[in-house]
């Protein structure tokens, strides 16, 4: 009968899809629920895993470096604490990125530039080293990440020869100063630099003034060297604060630029530095990326 057919059926069909069978479930209706019911678990669960285990390590990190001072600033940090792991996260891509292709870049364009100054010793003032050298000091700054904002340039003219002189924030002053200032200059440089291998050599043969600071005489005959190097267009830069701040601060200004500028009747022209204190302040090995420079 109809009756004892249906009743096999039924039975043939427990037999092949097991419980599911009793509500007519087929095995293609059983994936797509499976597939379904697991997307949204998911969807839901791996946000909720990844954003509470951001927030584990960082309580782990602010229980240990604070040891809960202050348990209202505790509970602010820790509102934030998914961003503060992103950022340190980056940072220490940034300085590894720094050690491992940026420093070795830096190296290699230094390397190349000092070969490249000494082999043009006799043509020292010409074009062809001051392009490599500009292009030395802004490769510096392009492989650190270095943005630089430069205003002002404009007002200087390539030919005429001036006393430049600006504050000391950072060892980065340098290369700024040398890859933006559209001037061929001179600079007067502590006597230190002059070990460095290769580039003590390369400053040597481009003509750039080393200055013993502990020796007083030995300093007015550096002055004196300047002086000779100060004729057709070529300037001098000179850091009148004689070192590097250690706090951001300007520091009082030596007179040695300013006699120079007097006893040969040059204008003195004056560069403002800023953001490199905050971009590696004295002391420090690595650039902060957050930092904004400006010349």
């Amino acid at each position: 009968t109809d009756v004892e057919k249906i009743n096999m059926d039924s039975q043939e069909r427990k037999k092949q899809f097991g419980l599911f069978a009793s509500i007519g479930t087929t095995r293609k209706q059983l994936s797509k629920t499976v597939f379904f019911e697991a997307f949204i678990i998911a969807l839901i669960g791996i946000p909720i895993g990844v954003l509470s285990g951001i927030l584990g390590i960082g309580v782990v990190i602010e229980i240990v470096n604070y040891l809960l001072p202050n348990i209202f600033d505790f509970l602010l940090t820790l509102s934030i604490y998914p961003l503060f792991i992103i950022f340190h996260t980056m940072k220490v891509l940034y300085i590894l990125y720094q050690y491992l292709i940026g420093l070795p870049l830096i190296i290699l364009v230094t390397l190349f530039t000092a070969v490249f100054t000494i082999v043009c010793f006799p043509w020292k003032n010409g074009k062809p080293p001051r392009a490599v050298q500009v292009f030395w000091s802004r490769s510096v700054l392009w492989f650190l990440l270095v943005p630089i904002k430069v205003t002002g340039a404009e007002n200087v003219n390539p030919k005429q020869s001036y006393v430049f002189v600006a504050n000391h924030q950072s060892a980065l002053d340098v290369f700024a100063v040398y890859g933006w200032l559209p001037n061929n200059f001179k600079w007067m440089m502590k006597k230190e630099l002059r070990k460095i291998p290769f580039v003590g050599t390369a400053c040597a043969v481009a003509g750039h003034i080393f200055v013993d600071r502990s020796n007083p005489r030995a300093a007015l005959q550096s002055v004196e060297l300047v002086k000779k190097e100060l004729v057709d267009g070529i300037s001098t830069v000179i850091f009148p604060e004689g070192t590097r701040t250690k706090t951001g601060e300007m520091g009082r200004f030596k007179q040695g630029a300013f006699k120079i500028a007097m006893d040969l009747n040059l204008p003195v022209v004056p560069i403002s530095l800023s953001g490199f204190h905050d971009a590696m302040p004295s002391g420090h090995f690595y650039v902060n990326p957050r930092a904004r420079v400006h010349l």
